[in-house]
């Protein structure tokens, strides 16, 4: 593993592994026990610096050239920890700002879904059972290794990756299926309108 050591800066570092962050602060201690469990949490890590963590590349989202970077951050990276804490979910979402973006830009570059990557962060959010946790990125590079990642469907996804019932049977592509659009039938009108009342032509 490559161990890098940051200059810290306005960096709160703390000496965390991910399997201990995970036992702490997994999403089912947090479903269990959300007061305290969520509250001695969020004053241990948030805003606090876990170094040289090991993950594995799920998707990537790059906002770099989209208008987007300025509602989203610059590049977004979620990744697979081991272990990992769900077959079907990220375990977290690496986040970078512009400056990180262009820092660590021939990384970013260079990255493909399951490839392995390590980084210093710091933690923005623990995490529910519904939101994915969130960590700002100080440093990142690409780490040896590799394993097979299932597709993470999302249209702003580098990889193009469609949802499966976007694809035809063999893979090939087909439109996707037409909305049922409702047209409510406009009846005419039953109501019969009355004549106006006739002028009385005996008045003079």
């Amino acid at each position: 593993m490559n161990i890098r050591i940051a200059s810290f800066g306005h960096m709160h570092p703390i000496d965390t592994t991910w399997q201990e962050f995970l036992q702490e602060c997994g999403r089912e201690n947090i479903a269990n026990d959300p007061i305290n469990a969520g509250i001695h949490c969020e004053r241990k890590f948030i805003q606090r610096t876990v170094l040289n963590w090991k993950g594995y590349v799920i998707r990537i989202d790059d906002y770099r050239t989209s208008l987007w970077r300025y509602m989203h951050h610059a590049a977004v990276i979620l990744v697979r920890m081991e272990p990992a804490e769900s077959q079907y979910y990220p375990d977290l979402l690496l986040a970078l700002d512009s400056n990180r973006a262009k820092e660590f830009d021939q990384v970013l570059t260079d990255l493909s879904r399951g490839d392995a990557i390590g980084f210093n962060a710091t933690v923005g959010s623990i995490g529910t059972d519904m939101h994915t946790r969130h960590f700002h990125v100080e440093q990142l590079w690409r780490e040896e290794g590799h394993i097979e990642v299932p597709p993470h469907v999302h249209e702003g996804g580098r990889y193009a990756d469609k949802p499966y019932f976007l694809r035809g049977s063999k893979g090939e592509d087909v439109p996707p299926p037409k909305a049922n659009v409702v047209i409510e039938e406009v009846k005419p009108s039953t109501k019969t309108e009355s004549p106006p009342p006739a002028e009385d032509s005996s008045t003079p």
